[in-house]
């Protein structure tokens, strides 16, 4: 759904001057129905002239949040806050609004915790401050996401519900620098074109291919956080302005640093609502997860806190970036560090689902966050040292792929699969989950009493570069008992007639469900939400719709259940 809305002197304004001078920030919004876990992605890669970014703590309002900007300042330019909020803007070269951006953006973050209530402050002008000119993307505490263009004039995109189908069916919005006044999403082909439509065609592709609109029911992945850091990375936003060939893929000269926000869905703890942020170009730098909550308590690490020395996340960064040559050197270092990456993404995407279903732990979002930043720091370093003389042969990631637990009551043997491409593991080092750990390479440990822990195997290779790998155990008997496997809800079966379909559905645990449901080729018809219901007998769920919304006798559609992060997907006809 696209709506405008008239602000200001109560006048629609579109002013097409052109800016010679843009911040290019690329920005979005995935819906819940598009995301692999069933809940709303934020993102933004910024682009601006300040060499060092920071993660920082803001207080001052209702709410607490944690943002990213200029080291030393406390003006955030995208943020999340402890109720779950999550934005971050693109500056508008057509919006004929204010300097009121990062105020206005402040005062969000700390007073507004759903989507609505943002709508209604810039609907309204209730914010404090000047008026902003920015594209704002938007995902709250309730699971909504939602897009926002403000300046003059007032608009706003519903993901699940904007322009025809070919636009819709995707559930995602991406911005750059200009306002998208077109109901079918076109625009934006000169400021940020580049980045715009291959941000836009990358996380299309990711859902098409293994989302809810690919016709193989057992493929019901969505976009995944590794998608949204491959479209924020050297495929998108592409290039701009590094070297001399349009084809290339390195991020902009002037890119800065990047937010990607994965929210949760109504009812659920907000705590559990993670940023992902390199506080660096996104090309030359790992993500890492930080939650709202260690700002809270003090315990943001330092290195990507503030600073720009030698200790800094960023400041290692810098170095690689300054070896670069113009033959996809970004892609070069990506390879060094996705496999790395992608143990951080899968411990937090383990650790969310379990939270999701028992309770936010801090000290596990502490512990993987802190592993996160000092594994990056110590990888990034030995490629930098190694970029000064050797740009062109830098040490590959060791890679540690499995963590295995021989559980014999509270007593259990690990063992590890820690290999080095081009070198040898040197060390390894074990975090047992109970505050003990081992440097053997194999090592044994007896529990003192049943529960589910977190362990964690770190591998460092001969070089200096690092990898970790987390998986929960579960030991003693009653614990045992007391953890069942989660289980993805099931759509066992459907009754279809004239104006009606029953739908038998069956969760395997109480928590909120969305049943929603899809023509074949991806527009959204239907979505049902409520809390749900316990594992005893089954659950129907109907849907009577009209037949004036069909102009054909019998129409194939998807239906999509959705539950504690995991999906059924059933293949269905319609009735007339």
């Amino acid at each position: 759904m696209k709506k405008s809305i008239s602000a200001g002197m109560g006048v629609l304004v579109v002013i097409l001057s052109t800016y010679t001078a843009i911040a290019d920030c690329t920005v979005g919004v995935v819906a819940g129905t598009a995301s692999a876990d069933g809940r709303p992605i934020a993102f933004k890669n910024r682009d601006f002239d300040f060499a060092y970014q920071a993660v920082s703590y803001v207080t001052g309002g209702t709410y607490r949040y944690i943002g990213i900007g200029n080291s030393g300042s406390n003006s955030p330019l995208m943020g999340l806050n402890e109720r779950g909020l999550a934005l971050g803007n693109s500056v508008m070269s057509n919006m004929n609004g204010g300097s009121g951006n990062v105020t206005c953006m402040d005062w969000l973050l700390k007073n507004c915790s759903t989507v609505d209530q943002c709508r209604t402050a810039l609907r309204n002008d209730t914010y404090s401050g000047a008026r902003p000119s920015f594209s704002l993307p938007i995902i709250g505490n309730d699971g909504k996401a939602y897009h926002i263009e403000k300046g003059a004039s007032y608009f706003e995109y519903d993901p699940l519900d904007y322009g025809p189908t070919k636009v819709r069916k995707y559930a995602i919005i991406v911005r750059t620098n200009v306002g998208h006044q077109n109901s079918d999403g076109s625009d934006d082909s000169t400021t940020g074109g580049i980045r715009y439509y291959e941000a836009r065609d990358h996380l299309h592709n990711a859902v098409i291919k293994n989302g809810i609109f690919d016709t193989d029911p057992s493929d019901s992945r969505g976009v995944t956080i590794d998608e949204v850091i491959k479209t924020l990375r050297w495929g998108n936003p592409g290039y701009e302005g590094d070297w001399t060939s349009a084809t290339g893929r390195n991020c902009n000269s002037t890119s800065l640093s990047t937010m990607i926000a994965h929210g949760v869905n109504a009812g659920e703890d907000p705590q559990i609502a993670v940023m992902w942020t390199t506080v660096y170009k996104a090309d030359y730098v790992c993500f890492v997860p930080v939650w709202v909550a260690l700002g809270i308590n003090g315990e943001i690490p330092a290195r990507i806190a503030n600073g720009g020395d030698a200790t800094r996340l960023s400041y290692q960064a810098d170095r690689i970036y300054a070896r670069k040559d113009p033959n996809n050197y970004d892609q070069y270092v990506n390879s060094r560090l996705e496999p790395m990456e992608a143990n951080f993404i899968q411990a937090a995407a383990d650790a969310r689902d379990r939270w999701i279903r028992y309770g936010f732990a801090y000290k596990e979002a502490k512990r993987i966050c802190t592993e996160a930043v000092e594994t990056g720091y110590w990888t990034v370093k030995t490629i930098a040292d190694q970029a000064q003389t050797a740009p062109r042969a830098l040490n590959e990631t060791p890679l540690i792929s499995q963590i295995t637990a021989d559980i014999q009551g509270t007593a259990v043997a690990f063992s590890h699969n820690a290999t080095d491409p081009d070198g040898s593991i040197s060390s390894v080092f074990w975090e047992f989950g109970d505050d003990s750990t081992s440097t053997n390479s194999g090592p044994g440990h007896t529990y003192k009493s049943g529960g589910t822990y977190l362990v964690m195997c770190r591998a460092i290779d001969n070089a200096g570069s690092r990898n970790s790998r987390w998986e929960y155990i579960t030991v003693g008997s009653t614990a045992i008992a007391a953890v069942p496997a989660a289980k993805a809800p099931e759509l066992i079966s459907y009754i279809s007639a004239r104006g009606t379909v029953a739908f038998t559905a069956r969760l395997d645990a109480p928590g909120p469900f969305t049943l929603s449901v899809y023509t074949i080729k991806g527009s959204r018809l239907w979505e049902y939400s409520a809390a749900g219901q316990g594992s005893a007998g089954s659950l129907k769920i109907y849907w009577k719709y009209s037949s004036s919304e069909y102009r054909i006798s019998n129409e194939t559609c998807i239906a999509q259940l959705a539950h504690n992060g995991k999906k059924s997907v059933l293949k269905f006809a319609i009735v007339r």
